[in-house]
């Protein structure tokens, strides 16, 4: 179970590097939910359907994705833990890089909720007014 998790988690993570919408559509169940932790603007719950649309517009926020680099990965009975420092550059030139502690919760092989905690201080300032641009969240 923990290696079905771990590849969850993992497929998650890919598809938003790539900002493929299709494939993050596939991973995550249909009541799916996110919370980004902390008390910035770019805080709160998405749904899974803000997800989505915020995996399909990466493209437009980044150059060219985002690469993670994993400090390490965890799995427990339905919870896969990733640190991980993610390399971007905005695209309007800006360097976006931040560090993120991913919290996963998996049922059947799809992702159910995860947890992220970020540098959210940093996001607000760097992302979030073209977040709000293209009408992302």
């Amino acid at each position: 179970m923990s290696e079905q998790n771990k590849e969850a988690a993992l497929t998650y993570l890919k598809a938003l590097g790539r900002g493929d919408a299709v494939l993050m559509d596939s991973i995550l169940t249909d009541d799916f939910d996110t919370l980004a932790r902390g008390t910035a603007k770019i805080c709160g719950r998405r749904t899974r359907e803000e997800t989505v649309a915020f995996t399909g517009a990466v493209p437009s926020l980044f150059k060219d994705g985002i690469r993670f680099e994993f400090e390490s990965i965890t799995a427990e009975a339905d919870r896969v833990a990733c640190q991980l420092k993610g390399y971007s550059t905005l695209a309007d030139g800006r360097v976006y890089n931040n560090e993120y502690i991913y919290l996963f919760h998996v049922r059947d092989g799809k992702i159910y909720h995860m947890d992220e905690y970020i540098d959210t201080k940093y996001a607000d300032e760097t992302l979030l007014e073209m977040m709000d641009e293209l009408q992302v969240k």
